[in-house]
């Protein structure tokens, strides 16, 4: 009769001879990997072999960071075409394309570096450096003036030309030119301080609310915010 092996074990022919030597061999292997043959991968001198997650996923090394979105510091939309954040680095490139801006102000007393400067004439940003001082007791005070011109800037922006407004760390000196572009939109000096404190965190500086509470926006920034208001 034919033989009966499983599907996973057919029956044999009957060995010769010759092959005595070679069936042992083969019976101890099969006994020593119980049926199942482990391959080994071999790496190839001068590669390397990408560091696995933790959860098994690839690591670092199979990805480039312009494939990763990340944010400034401190991001944040104030309103359609305009955004805040911290100062901005090579690492937030592929993030901030993806914001199509069109201009940048920088509030901070840092320069950009030569490859910030190349990114934002690559990508067609324009950008200013108005240096805003902070409001630091006893001495030191925000410009109110300064502040009137960055507000006029914020104001020029649109949905389809965005801005992005940062200082150092996307806190004091920002949240001033956005707490006086609140009071021109009418904002309850709650909601302002609310929206100050949420960035500020526990550094709350009460002359920069006091700055926000007595600013007043000129005839100019409303005809401007008139202006630009069905484009926000």
């Amino acid at each position: 009769m034919p033989g009966t092996g499983s599907p996973d074990q057919p029956a044999s022919a009957p060995a010769s001879l010759g092959s005595n030597e070679e069936s042992e061999k083969g019976r101890k292997l099969s006994a020593e990997s119980e049926g199942t043959i482990s391959e080994k991968v071999v790496v190839p001198s001068g590669s390397r072999s990408p560091k696995a997650g933790r959860d098994g996923t690839p690591g670092r090394d199979d990805r480039m960071d312009t494939d990763l979105l990340i944010p400034p510091l401190n991001f944040g939309r104030v309103c359609r075409g305009v955004y805040r954040s911290g100062f901005p680095g090579k690492k937030n490139f592929t993030f901030l394309q993806k914001l199509g801006l069109k201009s940048v102000l920088n509030l901070s007393e840092h320069s950009y570096s030569p490859e910030m400067e190349e990114f934002l004439n690559d990508n067609g940003i324009s950008y200013q450096h108005m240096l805003l001082e902070g409001n630091r007791e006893p001495f030191w005070t925000t410009d109110e003036q300064r502040v009137g011109e960055a507000l006029m800037l914020v104001l020029q922006a649109t949905a389809e030309r965005p801005i992005l407004v940062h200082c150092t760390k996307g806190t004091h000196r920002t949240a001033c030119v956005v707490g006086c572009l609140r009071r021109l939109e009418e904002w309850s000096l709650t909601s302002i301080f609310d929206e100050y404190r949420r960035f500020a965190g526990e550094k709350v500086h009460l002359l920069d609310q006091q700055f926000i509470e007595f600013f007043t926006p000129t005839a100019d920034h409303r005809a401007m915010a008139q202006k630009t208001a069905g484009a926000r």
